[in-house]
């Protein structure tokens, strides 16, 4: 592709939207992205320009440099064309297998050619089957990336990023949740990674998830050891006609980590059939924010050539102009063309507009049943939705034996039954890998509160992220510096059933099974702020149902509840106490709390009239709560 197709790309220059001032993205030729954003960084998890403004990278991956009959990137012109129908990144893929190789000085022509362009160029080390790291060793990473990383020192270049690995697999079908592939990832990226941030530190290195890039679960719930001195994301990849059913997981994935798509085409995964305009305009609203995590996500379509004709490439025909772009070709301009088209997650509200309030003093249950409004995609996303539609005949919310009842959100289709023929509580089933919801709820205290959920006795990898406005709010209570762990496991209730247990409920907690700490951790959750906040809890892995949620406070605030609720007409006696026990007088039945000053529950009983209460407390300071008549009253005591 050279100099004729020059005009057409200054057709795509003029024809470019007008940008947003928060971001200033345009696609002309005579833009230097590379000097108005500098080098790029994360702010949080949202990729910025070296000032800290949001960006987003869109544009091509080219195909390998061995296949040069069907390729457009022998020179420096090419990259011009690329840019000139919009793109302001070009992602190398250069195959170590497959009829390619290691090639330095293709990659290093191209990282001068996008240099030259003021494009940024993110340099992929093409692995593909078979699909683990480990089986490329022979094949020296390490040495590539130090000898290019290198070279980008010695130029002083600052448009470089770097992708670890491409579709690390198993090179089998099925499940997602793959333990294995992640471990191989995971040393593979920690023994590499050290051989960037020598020569480059600070730069953007992206790292492969497992299945083709599609189980982002793992960076969340096992995630990289090590503070590197650089901003590390995330991959996923998407073929609209194939991959819908994981397009909920990066969805939720952007709530907790740094998000890139280095790779997604139009079509199915094959490239044998024609284009999923709707699965594509998914991901694209996807990108554009709507996500739990309101990140603006870039990305790389595949591929800039002629490979695979109408399916999956730019062009149709090897002559190379805007009259043979393939239909794929024709929908990934179309969106260059649109500029930045960025908006904010679609805002879901609070059911029958009264948000959950999580108390200081008291625990609080979330009834799953009481998810937000808005809908299929704003208040959650359930992947079955349309299925469970079309059998319920206008969708009763519910599928299976435990339907809610005919009058519940009926126009909804989001998994909820009752847990037991008593309808004591409900919960959410039928959960499949990806799914989320959303609850709008009013924080009256910040700090740390433990969770209690309710699960049943089916075995499942109940792996669960949640966030808070956007960020992760998981929490090891005992260990509150570690804030890397974004997902953890909701421990199935009693013995574990591989074949029921779907009707055994009861109250359990989240663990991990990757921290170290063989399952003593306590897991719960953070608010950083007081007030209304969204709370979203997203399913990573298939998960057997999701019941009533408990928050508890660390360390309960009692003065909440007596502000309240009238004093109990009570008396705590005598105080100071000389052996931890004392008297309550009472005005009938009361029940009686004591707490030490880290909020832990020492005494729990009930009293009626005069009683001594037989508590043995140790020395020290204590509140306690005496519950009469529906009134309150906390007295501090003082043991000696």
């Amino acid at each position: 592709m050279k100099k004729l197709l020059l005009s057409a790309f200054a057709l795509a220059c003029s024809l470019q939207a007008n940008a947003l001032d928060y971001s200033s993205q345009s696609s002309c030729l005579n833009n230097d992205y590379i000097k108005e954003w500098g080098r790029l960084k994360l702010v949080g998890n949202q990729l910025c320009s070296e000032s800290g403004k949001p960006v987003q990278l869109r544009g091509w991956s080219t195909h390998g440099y061995q296949w040069s009959g069907k390729s457009c990137y022998d020179d420096e012109d090419d990259f011009k064309g690329m840019k000139g129908f919009g793109a302001n990144v070009a992602r190398i893929a250069m195959y170590i297998t497959e009829g390619g190789s290691v090639n330095d000085e293709w990659v290093k022509n191209c990282i001068d050619w996008t240099a030259k362009q003021g494009m940024y160029c993110l340099v992929d080390w093409h692995i593909l089957t078979p699909g683990l790291p480990s089986q490329y060793s022979q094949y020296n990473p390490n040495g590539f990336f130090d000898r290019i990383s290198s070279y980008v020192k010695q130029k002083g270049y600052k448009h470089v990023l770097y992708e670890l690995c491409n579709e690390p697999n198993e090179d089998t079908e099925g499940n997602i949740y793959r333990p294995a592939v992640w471990e191989d990832i995971k040393d593979y990226a920690e023994e590499l990674l050290p051989y960037i941030e020598k020569n480059d530190p600070g730069a953007v290195v992206i790292v492969g998830t497992p299945q083709w890039d599609q189980a982002m679960v793992f960076p969340m719930e096992y995630p990289l050891e090590g503070d590197f001195d650089l901003n590390i994301m995330y991959t996923f990849h998407y073929y609209a006609c194939s991959h819908e059913v994981y397009l909920g997981g990066m969805q939720a994935a952007a709530g907790n980590l740094p998000v890139f798509v280095t790779e997604w085409g139009t079509t199915e995964h094959k490239g044998q059939q024609g284009l999923c305009e709707r699965e594509s305009d998914m991901l694209m609203e996807t990108c554009n924010g709507n996500n739990l995590g309101g990140q603006l996500i870039s990305w790389c379509n595949w591929s800039f050539s002629t490979e695979g004709g109408e399916s999956k490439s730019l062009y149709s025909a090897n002559n190379y102009n805007e009259s043979n772009l393939s239909t794929s070709g024709k929908y990934i301009v179309k969106q260059l063309r649109k500029g930045d088209n960025i908006s904010a997650p679609k805002a879901s509200s609070a059911y029958k507009n009264t948000p959950l309030a999580i108390s200081p003093a008291k625990e609080t249950i979330l009834n799953p049943e009481n998810y937000d409004e808005g809908g299929e995609g704003v208040a959650y996303h359930d992947y079955d939705a349309e299925w469970v539609f079309d059998q319920c005949g206008g969708c009763q919310a519910a599928i299976g034996t435990g339907k809610m009842d005919k009058d519940f959100r009926p126009a909804e289709c989001l998994d909820v039954s009752w847990i037991d023929d008593d309808k004591s509580a409900c919960n959410l089933g039928y959960i499949v890998e990806g799914e989320w919801v959303k609850y709008t709820i009013d924080v009256k205290k910040a700090g740390y509160y433990k969770l209690v959920p309710m699960a049943n006795s089916h075995n499942s990898f109940n792996v669960i992220a949640i966030s808070v406005d956007g960020q992760n709010a998981i929490r090891d209570l005992n260990d509150k510096e570690n804030t890397k762990i974004a997902a953890v496991r909701m421990e199935v209730f009693g013995t574990p059933s591989n074949d029921g247990g779907y009707n055994t409920w009861g109250e359990t907690r989240f663990t991990s099974k990757y921290d170290g700490k063989k399952g003593k951790a306590d897991y719960g959750i953070y608010f950083a702020k007081e007030g209304v906040q969204t709370l979203s809890i997203a399913f990573m892995t298939e998960c057997a149902g999701f019941g009533p949620l408990k928050f508890i406070p660390e360390t309960p605030d009692f003065t909440d509840v007596a502000a309240e609720v009238a004093e109990a007409a009570v008396a705590v006696y005598p105080n100071p106490s000389n052996d931890g026990n004392f008297t309550v007088t009472a005005d009938g039945e009361a029940n009686v709390q004591v707490y030490d000053i880290a909020g832990k529950l020492c005494y729990n009983g009930n009293v009626e009239g005069e009683s001594l209460v037989k508590a043995n407390l140790a020395s020290g300071i204590y509140s306690v709560k005496v519950s009469s008549n529906d009134a309150v009253k906390v007295v501090k005591l003082v043991v000696r």
